[in-house]
């Protein structure tokens, strides 16, 4: 080991320093770990959010959908068996999306109305698993299981709240508008039985999205046999935009428009990444502060330590000797508080974990905060706590290089 780098580290320790200074000192290093701290949870929290709507968005709906401007498919069966037949395609199913009121009693709210094609499950696992426990009815019964049976709609926990109902109580769907100015002006209204509550933890969904059997939209909605949409399944959702580009080359028609699940909730999206990165650089400032710390930890040390250093000098030490000790004396303050601030954040974010802090779903869209750990960004931290401890470091060694010995050493 060098002797500047020891001559750093025994400052560091050193019993014989002045109360004054080892307080500025433990305020550098709790300053540098709870920004640390601070910054690598704060974006765990962020990713988490965006990986916990990423599987629900992508769980209750599917990677991509094919619409057709101005128009609806009529041809859909046939369209779907093309889908199914592009390289990255998993699967393809025609839907109907619409708006229309449910009413219960004297309750009427406004919702979203999805007829989903149940020949096609591998689109509805995740529908089917978030079946409210204690609850009966399927998925399955959105088709009427008898004769004379009313058929069945999937509202959202929520919803069946806000409406009083539950399994198997009789609620009424109206449109009272017409339907993509196919000339259908007159209201439709239908009666349909609770087949299924689910609950998948986002608040819009629950409390506003409606599933009934395709055929039952085509009916309500004065469809015939069309669906408005056909959604797809990819192998990888992250490669969609090879997907959309191979679909675009196989039909190469104007009319047909392509959205995956990030042009359908891109303000989602962008405002999670947007306030992840101002949060990142507001909390940044915390580690500026406490490198401030470490600069005037650094000046202090400097004044102190000015008999060592005119000895230093004598002795044959150089200028760039000088420098190296305070600066590694203020980057094991900096890598201190990293290290302590990485551990303390991991602490935490398993704690956080483990306790399940509950949120209110009407406002954060989920019920309990999601924590992701990205080591990499916990790398970029880190290589940044040190950076800026490094910097603060510079012009308090800079000083202490400058020194005259025998000015200092003249009334010794």
């Amino acid at each position: 080991m060098a002797y500047e780098t020891l001559i750093g580290f025994r400052y560091l320790r050193t019993r014989k320093r002045s109360t004054f200074l080892s307080i500025i000192t433990l305020i550098s290093v709790v300053g540098v770990t709870l920004g640390v701290a601070t910054l690598c949870v704060a974006l765990s929290v962020m990713n988490g959010f965006q990986q916990e709507l990423l599987e629900r968005v992508i769980g209750i709906n599917a990677h991509a959908m094919v619409t057709s401007r101005g128009s609806v498919f009529y041809d859909h069966v046939e369209m779907r068996d093309k889908l199914v037949k592009v390289k990255g395609v998993r699967s393809a199913t025609p839907i109907v999306l619409a708006e229309a009121l449910l009413s219960a009693g004297n309750r009427i709210v406004g919702v979203g109305i999805k007829g989903i094609d149940l020949r096609h499950p591998i689109h509805f696992e995740q529908l089917r698993r978030a079946k409210v426990p204690k609850t009966k009815g399927s998925l399955d019964e959105l088709v009427p299981q008898k004769p004379g049976q009313l058929p069945g709609i999937a509202i959202g926990k929520a919803l069946a709240e806000k409406l009083q109902v539950s399994s198997g109580d009789v609620i009424s769907l109206v449109s009272p508008i017409s339907f993509f100015g196919m000339g259908h002006s007159q209201a439709s209204s239908r009666t349909f039985r609770v087949a299924l509550i689910f609950k998948v933890g986002m608040h819009q969904y629950d409390s506003k999205f409606c599933f009934i059997s395709i055929s039952e939209a085509q009916k309500f909605f004065k469809l015939d046999s069309a669906a408005n949409a056909i959604e797809i399944l990819a192998n990888d959702f992250r490669k969609l935009r090879e997907v959309k580009n191979r679909i675009f080359q196989k039909f190469r028609q104007k009319y047909l428009q392509v959205r995956d699940w990030r042009q359908m909730n891109l303000n989602l999206f962008l405002a999670i990444q947007q306030n992840k990165l101002a949060l990142g650089i507001v909390l940044l400032f915390i580690i500026l502060v406490a490198s401030l710390n470490i600069a005037g930890t650094l000046i202090l040390m400097v004044l102190e330590k000015s008999k060592d250093i005119a000895i230093l000098r004598a002795m044959g030490a150089k200028n760039n000797s000088i420098m190296t000790i305070f600066m590694t004396f203020g980057l094991y303050i900096g890598a201190l508080g990293t290290m302590l601030g990485v551990t303390l954040g991991y602490m935490v974010c398993q704690l956080a974990n483990r306790v399940g802090i509950t949120l209110d779903a009407s406002v954060y869209f989920i019920a309990k905060l999601p924590i992701k750990i990205n080591p990499l960004e916990w790398v970029v931290v880190a290589v940044c706590a040190l950076l800026i401890s490094f910097l603060a470091t510079i012009y308090p060694a800079i000083q202490a290089s400058r020194q005259k010995p025998v000015e200092v050493l003249r009334y010794e």
